[in-house]
């Protein structure tokens, strides 16, 4: 028989109505809280995402810097000396390729953050930065790209990136009045440039009469075109060789006899002199006797124009007088020794500056160690205007037997004469290097430091002026002369900035195809929108917006990740 059914009672549906009750309200509670979590997960999802992207930029710094000048007359004017791009936040700051793009101080200042780390980094000289509004694959497509198309996620431009810590003190990737290294093809003939190095330290080497003579009879201006008379061009083909051959003798190359002529004898093993005596030796005042440890200069280039000479002695300009067996023999054994010894003097010393190091010669470590003298007893060099300076240049061993730097100053040709300069005026006190000193772990880390917050709220965010720029970002250098390509060197951000107050049209690059238009550059017009006076288009939709908060309103940002990484020095990549 089965049991009579009991409905419930009214305290007992009064119970059940209560706890579900409690299990909706638990839920609506929980559930912002998860939206949150989920929120800060994608935050976090795409800060990693762009700290490893920023990374594989800061390694591969050589891949992101291209059309720039990196000599100038005058030290301060070198717009390539203080962009040594080894300092991410100034990578940030200078180069397209990053994605990133300067946040207005003034937005940065009105955003709270725990420890008032934000307000710190400004105070500092930091910059905050935001991901540019458009995607991109190289700098020129970024400066020429035009303001269309969607909108990237909001967490794209709303996450905001700020590297905390000091810096070090970049290693210099070349002098910035003298490119050193240069480079050579191994034979050739003399150049131009190495005719002046000659003359300019002649008081120290010998033979430059002879060296006058290669240089009359065939350099690298005059090689080609051959005459076309072939009796013509091969009689000069001979005077070149005669020339080369009397040259290597009065520099003082030991040679042996050859059927062909003198023959240089290759260097010995200087591995066997005891590394103490190495390490005391002075490369500059060894005895002939000790050159196969330090090869001199101008005994490294007679070398080579007199195994250039004898190259050519066998070749086609030749046309029905061939060459013989020893003459072959002769250039075949002439360009062997020639190598060898340009290859030793390459890894003898890296601050003898005197010869160019081989093309032929491709390694990872052939440049010298140089830094700004930044100690508190280094004496900055004020340029003639009287306004600008710099730090001057300090080594392990200050460089010597250098001649003048081969750059042009943009669009005017090269520059002057700049061998005393470089000689009296840019070097600082070797004492004061310190590029190899020992170092702790804590002295080479920073911290890349990841924001969440809606600055693009605020009711002004595009009309804000686009903050302090680097000076190296123009390409103009300390005396107002235009000295790079228009593309090559603009704010990270000048794609976006304002044509004018009206706010309805974007930047232009002057002149066609990017090349700097003189006379439009020196407009007041033009400098305040290349200086991002009006603002910029931080959304990246061509048009003006306005957001919904007063500028006197502060928000709140929340961190969302943090990253150590390894601040080096030294220029360099990982790969080509």
């Amino acid at each position: 028989m089965r049991a009579p059914h009991r409905g419930f009672t009214l305290f007992e549906i009064a119970i059940a109505l209560g706890l579900v009750a409690v299990a909706i309200t638990t839920v609506a509670t929980v559930f912002p809280v998860g939206i949150r979590a989920q929120r800060l997960a994608r935050f976090q999802l795409y800060a990693g995402t762009k700290v490893l992207e920023m990374m594989d930029h800061f390694v591969q710094h050589e891949h992101i810097y291209f059309s720039h000048q990196v000599e100038a007359e005058i030290l301060g004017q070198s717009l390539f000396a203080d962009q040594v791009p080894v300092d991410l936040d100034r990578m940030m700051m200078t180069s397209h390729m990053i994605g990133l793009l300067p946040l207005p101080n003034a937005l940065a200042r009105r955003i709270d953050s725990d420890g008032d780390e934000i307000q710190r980094l400004v105070d500092d000289g930091g910059r905050l930065f935001y991901a540019t509004p458009r995607a991109y694959e190289g700098g020129a497509e970024l400066l020429v790209q035009a303001a269309t198309g969607s909108e990237p996620p909001t967490e794209a431009q709303t996450l905001l990136i700020g590297v905390l810590g000091m810096a070090q003190q970049n290693a210099l990737p070349n002098h910035p009045c003298l490119a050193w290294p240069y480079q050579e093809w191994w034979p050739a003939p003399p150049q131009p440039w190495e005719d002046e190095s000659w003359s300019l330290n002649s008081a120290a080497w010998p033979a430059y009469g002879e060296f006058r003579a290669v240089f009359d009879v065939v350099n690298a201006t005059t090689f080609d075109p051959a005459d076309p008379d072939p009796v013509v061009e091969r009689a000069r083909l001979e005077r070149y060789l005669a020339a080369a051959q009397a040259l290597v003798t009065a520099a003082g190359v030991v040679t042996t006899a050859h059927v062909g002529g003198p023959l240089p004898v290759a260097p010995g093993d200087a591995a066997t002199l005891p590394v103490p005596y190495c390490a005391a030796l002075d490369p500059w005042t060894v005895t002939p006797a000790e050159e196969d440890a330090f090869p001199r200069p101008w005994k490294i280039l007679a070398m080579r124009y007199l195994a250039h000479a004898a190259i050519v002695r066998t070749g086609s300009r030749f046309a029905g007088d061939p060459a013989t067996a020893d003459q072959r023999d002769y250039a075949r054994r002439a360009c062997d020794v020639a190598l060898q010894w340009a290859m030793r003097y390459a890894v003898a010393n890296p601050y003898d500056w005197g010869a160019p190091r081989p093309f032929n010669r491709q390694v990872a470590f052939d440049a010298p160690l140089l830094q700004f003298d930044l100690h508190p007893a280094g004496t900055p060099y004020v340029l003639p205007d009287g306004y600008d300076q710099s730090w001057r240049v300090t080594a392990a061993r200050l460089p010597r037997m250098f001649g003048r730097g081969r750059g042009e100053r943009g669009y005017q040709g090269r520059f002057g004469d700049d061998h005393a300069h470089i000689a009296n005026d840019t070097w600082g006190d070797p004492a004061h290097f310190n590029l190899t000193a020992p170092f702790t772990a804590d002295e080479r880390a920073r911290e890349i430091v990841c924001w969440a917050v809606d600055w693009r709220a605020y009711e002004d965010f595009e009309e804000v002026p686009t903050g302090p720029l680097d000076a190296s970002t123009s390409y103009l250098d300390s005396a107002g002369v235009v000295v790079l390509a228009e593309r090559s060197k603009a704010p990270t951000d000048a794609h976006l900035y304002w044509l004018d107050e009206a706010r309805n049209g974007l930047w232009i690059a002057p002149g066609k195809d990017g090349e700097p238009d003189a006379a439009r550059i020196a407009s007041v017009e033009y400098k305040r929108m290349q200086l991002g006076v009006f603002g910029a288009d931080r959304n990246g939709n061509g048009v003006h917006d306005r957001g919904p908060l007063p500028a006197t309103v502060r928000q709140r940002a929340v961190t969302v990740g943090r990253w150590l990484y390894y601040d080096r020095r030294l220029p360099g990549g990982i790969r080509n």
